[in-house]
């Protein structure tokens, strides 16, 4: 039998295993590379498939993917029973380093709209208004 991935020593890290909204635990990493390397062989897949060939209990599996899920590293099929990696997202360096548009003369910083209809206030803060001024 298998042993579980956080009790093999020399096992390197997928990158996109680390998460940027939990605490990154060698045992989580772990885990979480070896359901990546899983999903990159096979297409799309059930979480009890995935138990079984990284030996994990279904509840740890479906933790993770849902973690990975909302950072877009897997996705979920329409169906919702089985789970694959998810599209890439990485910008391109152009985009990344377009010129932003040049300013006019005169043009101030901040594009604020003035709002020409104050809101309307009660008959009491009116008055309050009048007595204060």
């Amino acid at each position: 039998m298998l042993k579980p991935p956080w009790q093999v020593m020399s096992v390197s890290v997928d990158p996109r295993a680390r998460l940027h909204w939990i605490r990154n635990v060698r045992r989580g990493l772990l885990a979480r590379t070896s359901i990546i390397r899983r999903l990159e062989q096979q297409e799309w897949t059930t979480v009890q498939d995935l138990a079984y060939d990284v030996n994990l209990t279904a509840a740890t599996i479906l933790y993770h993917l849902h973690h990975m899920h909302s950072e877009s590293i897997v996705e979920r099929e329409a169906q919702g029973r089985r789970w694959g990696m998810g599209a890439r997202h990485q910008a391109s360096l152009a985009d990344y380093l377009k010129p932003e548009k040049p300013r006019r003369k005169g043009e101030s910083g901040s594009s604020k709209k003035t709002n020409t209809n104050p809101p309307k206030l009660s008959t009491r803060s009116r008055n309050r208004k009048r007595i204060r001024r």
